[in-house]
């Protein structure tokens, strides 16, 4: 038995290494690899979920990655005993869990900004479960940032309107549930300052999207006063802060 099951690993190996334009490859047992190949398109990456199946290798699923990342963390994407590999987001962390054996996502691309079993799996032992974040802010616009030199200093002054939330944190279980339905908001896990029943909204996305139009809302008034400072004191200068005041007392002139 040991004698086949290692035969048909070393099957999938080949069949899978034998592939043109492979970037990367993960041989998940015997019967199942996610392959990374390149892509023309701005996603830059896509990973492949193949299967043996009667000798030949059928795609099971595929998705983009916007980046992908060839470090240390390759060791550490598949956690075996659930069946699960943990998908790449941008700069070589998580935030997807898909269950290869069953060739879905258990939690889906984009839904969490990270997640995170811990260095050796001790947040998913301590757990039973995964510790996901994400964060919220306005979205961006043209506009939203504007720098000039400061006139005493010649330092680049670099400003934005834009509106951050603050961070989010939940426990995932192992089916991509949020535990208990409920949200941790703080500074980090061990700074929580506000728990969000989750129960009060029809989905995350709908609580996501509320928060967004609130920074959004929160943005605009941020550069309506602004705007109206500028208007207002009429000096010339596109600084928020008492730039003139300060020259006044150092007898300099503003250009």
């Amino acid at each position: 038995m040991l004698k086949e099951e290692s035969i048909k690993k070393s099957m999938i190996d080949i069949m899978v290494s034998a592939k043109r334009n492979i970037e990367d490859k993960y041989i998940l047992d015997d019967e199942n690899a996610i392959i990374v190949v390149h892509s023309d398109e701005p996603t830059c990456y896509i990973m492949i979920h193949e299967k043996l199946v009667g000798g030949k290798l059928l795609e099971i699923n595929r998705w983009p990655l916007r980046s992908y990342y060839f470090g240390s963390i390759h060791d550490i994407t598949v956690i075996k005993d659930l069946d699960l590999f943990q998908v790449q987001n941008v700069g070589g962390e998580f935030n997807a869990l898909y269950n290869y054996k069953e060739g879905k996502f258990v939690v889906p691309q984009d839904t969490w900004g990270l997640i995170e079993s811990g260095r050796g799996n001790s947040i998913l032992k301590k757990y039973n479960g995964f510790l996901a974040t994400f964060t919220i802010r306005s979205d961006y616009e043209e506009g939203d940032v504007y720098a000039y030199d400061n006139p005493m200093t010649g330092e680049r002054i670099v400003e934005s309107f834009c509106v951050e939330d603050g961070h989010y944190y939940a426990i995932l279980d192992i089916d991509g549930t949020i535990r208990g339905n409920k949200l941790f908001k703080g500074h980090s896990f061990s700074k929580i300052t506000e728990i969000i029943d989750l129960d009060k909204y029809e989905s995350l996305d709908d609580f996501k999207s509320e928060r967004k139009q609130f920074c959004n809302n929160q943005k605009q008034k941020r550069k309506q006063a602004y705007y109206q400072l500028l208007e207002t004191r009429n000096d010339g200068s596109i600084s928020p802060y008492l730039d003139s005041e300060v020259a006044k007392v150092l007898n300099i002139k503003l250009k």
